[in-house]
């Protein structure tokens, strides 16, 4: 059975793949594109790299902030139940 499982894993990656470049186009001008140079204007750096970090910082106070509810939740029922 662990056999079958494989096999057929290994032709569905298989065919995944095909489909997948099969549906590459292959008649439009490709254009090299640079890399993007961050530090080039203010707007690369308030989108790339400013918005990003405070993002994180709140994801993290939010974080925080619920351990500390959570907390106070279960210290508030612990003493209730006592």
């Amino acid at each position: 059975m662990n056999r079958f499982k494989s096999f057929f894993a290994l032709i569905f990656l298989n065919l995944m793949a095909i489909i997948s470049w099969a549906q590459t186009p292959t008649h439009i001008p490709r254009k090299r594109h640079e890399p993007v140079n961050f530090f080039e204007s203010t707007e690369n750096i308030i989108f790339y790299i400013v918005i990003p970090v405070i993002i994180v910082l709140l994801y993290f106070l939010w974080r925080r902030d619920r351990a500390r509810q959570k907390k106070k939740y279960e210290e508030e029922q612990r003493k209730k139940n006592s």
